[in-house]
C-alpha cells in the first residue's frame, strides 16, 4: 500500500462539524489527498478519481450507508472502504463486513 501522504482518500458524512473534523484528524496524521463528500451520490460520482480509501458514514438514509458500499464495492472492489458510526449496534457492524467494508 501507497504511503499515507500519497494515498487519495474521500471522507463521505452528511454531518459537516464531522466531515471537518476527520478531513482535520486525517491531515495531522499526513494523508495529503483528502476529498470531502456531504452526499454519498456525490462521491459516487466521483469514483472516476480511484480513491484508495473511503471513510464512509453508515448512517445515510437515500441511499443508506449499506447501499452505498455495495454500489462502491460493485463499481471497484479494490478501495479499501471504512465504515463509520456512533451506533453501538454490533449487527451493523457485521453487515459492515458482509459486504466487503473494514469496520
Amino acid at each position: 500500500m501507497k504511503n499515507s501522504k500519497d494515498l487519495k482518500t474521500f471522507l463521505v458524512n452528511d454531518d459537516l462539524f464531522i466531515l471537518s473534523n476527520y478531513a482535520q484528524i486525517l491531515r495531522s496524521l499526513g494523508y495529503g489527498h483528502i476529498t470531502t463528500f456531504k452526499s454519498g451520490t456525490d462521491c459516487l460520482n466521483q469514483l472516476t478519481e480511484k480513491p484508495d480509501v473511503i471513510f464512509l458514514d453508515c448512517n445515510f438514509d437515500t441511499p443508506s450507508g449499506f447501499d452505498l458500499l455495495k454500489k462502491i464495492r460493485h463499481l471497484d472492489p479494490n478501495i479499501y472502504v471504512v465504515m463509520v458510526s456512533g451506533q453501538e449496534y454490533v449487527q451493523k457492524a457485521r453487515e459492515s463486513l458482509k459486504y466487503g467494508a473494514f469496520a
